[in-house]
């Protein structure tokens, strides 16, 4: 992540666009009459929540992850050298 882009990605993109299908769908149906006008917007309310909060958990989950990975390779760098010197100190002998 060397560009520091915030960018959704392609499973994201595909999720929200079936959302956003499926919400456009029951609207349709739903804006016939007050009372399912009320629940809709109710609901997409709550969807929206949800999303928000699930796009901010799979972000963070995947900074994590990154994170864990970049330790992992740096502690790996780091006992190479380790193992170098020690066969460089043995091989003196």
């Amino acid at each position: 992540m060397a560009d520091n882009k915030k960018t959704i990605g392609p499973v994201a993109a595909g999720i929200a666009g079936g959302i956003a299908g499926a919400v456009g769908a029951a609207a349709a149906i739903a804006l016939t009459n007050e009372k399912n006008r009320k629940k809709l917007k109710k609901s997409a309310a709550e969807l929206k929540q949800w999303s928000n909060k699930t796009m901010k958990d799979w972000r963070k989950t995947a900074e994590t992850t990154g994170k864990d990975v970049a330790e992992t390779v740096d502690k790996a760098l780091d006992a190479k050298e380790d193992t170098k010197k020690h066969v460089a100190r043995a091989t003196q002998r």
